[in-house]
C-alpha cells in the first residue's frame, strides 16, 4: 500500500475520524515535534487508511521547474530523445525509454507513454568506489547520469527536485522509526548517498499522437493511455 503521498499545495488537515487520511506537514517532522510524531503513528497503525498526505508547501520542491524542464525535453524531435535511450547505458544509469517500450501490465497492450528515467547522480569516482567495495550489482542502476544539453536546465532542475525527494525520505524514515518507538535510525541507516532511488518523468501524448502511434501497432494489441500530461513519481 502507498504510505505517503506528496502535496505540493497547502492542505487543510483533516481526521481520519472524519473520513480523510491525516496531513502531516513534512517541516513539522522534520523538527520533530509530539502532535506531528502522534499524527504519523496515528496514520501508520489506523486500519481504516494505512497511508497519509504529505505537506511539502513550506519545503524546498520546485515543481514548476520540474515539470517545465520535463515538457521541454519531451518537446523535442523524437531523434533527439533518441540520443539518450536508456538501453545504451549498460549500467541502467536512466535515461530516455521512448513509446511503446514501456510496459502496460496487461497481455496483449501497449503503454502509450514515453520518459526520462533519473538515478542517483554519482560521478565515476563514487561509482568506482560502490564497485570496488559493494560489488557490480551495487553499482547497477547509478550515476553519472548522461542529462540532455538540448534542455538546458532539466540537470540542476532534475537534481534539485532529486535531492528534495532525498530529504523528504530520510526525514520520514527517522519520523516513522521515532513514531513506533524505535531507535530513530532503524530505518534510515540502510539510506545514503549510493541508495538506490530513481525518479521518473513520464509524457503520456496527445490524442493526434495517439492515433498516429496506433497506426503503427498491430491489430491484436490495445493501446493503453490517450492523455496529454506530464507526470513525475
Amino acid at each position: 500500500r502507498r504510505l505517503w503521498r506528496l502535496v505540493g499545495a497547502t492542505v487543510v488537515p483533516q481526521t481520519m475520524s472524519a473520513g480523510y487520511p491525516r496531513v502531516i506537514l513534512l517541516e513539522d517532522l522534520r523538527a520533530r515535534t509530539p502532535s506531528a510524531l502522534h499524527s504519523l503513528k496515528d496514520a501508520l497503525l489506523c486500519p481504516t487508511f494505512g497511508y497519509f498526505e504529505l505537506d511539502c508547501s513550506q519545503s524546498s520542491f520546485d515543481v514548476h521547474r520540474t515539470y517545465e524542464a520535463a515538457r521541454e525535453f519531451f518537446a523535442q524531435p523524437t531523434e533527439v530523445k533518441c540520443q539518450y535511450v536508456h538501453t545504451q547505458y549498460v549500467s541502467g544509469s536512466g535515461g530516455y525509454v521512448p513509446i511503446l517500450e514501456e510496459y502496460a501490465y496487461m497481455k496483449g497492450t501497449a503503454a502509450l507513454v514515453e520518459s526520462f528515467d533519473v538515478v542517483r547522480d554519482l560521478s565515476l569516482a563514487d561509482l568506482r568506489r560502490v564497485r570496488d567495495t559493494l560489488g557490480a550489482d551495487a553499482a547497477r542502476g547509478l550515476g553519472p547520469m548522461d542529462w540532455p544539453v538540448e534542455v538546458s536546465d532539466m540537470k540542476p532542475a532534475f537534481r534539485a527536485f532529486y535531492s528534495s525527494c532525498d530529504d523528504a525520505a530520510e526525514v520520514l524514515m527517522t519520523s516513522v522509526a521515532l513514531a513506533l518507538g524505535l531507535d530513530e535510525r532503524t530505518y534510515s541507516q540502510y539510506f545514503g548517498d549510493t541508495a538506490h532511488c530513481s525518479m521518473r518523468a513520464m509524457h503520456y501524448p496527445t490524442i493526434a499522437e495517439h492515433q498516429e502511434v496506433q497506426s503503427k501497432v498491430s491489430e491484436s494489441h490495445n493501446i493503453s493511455g490517450t492523455r496529454d500530461a506530464v507526470s513525475i513519481v
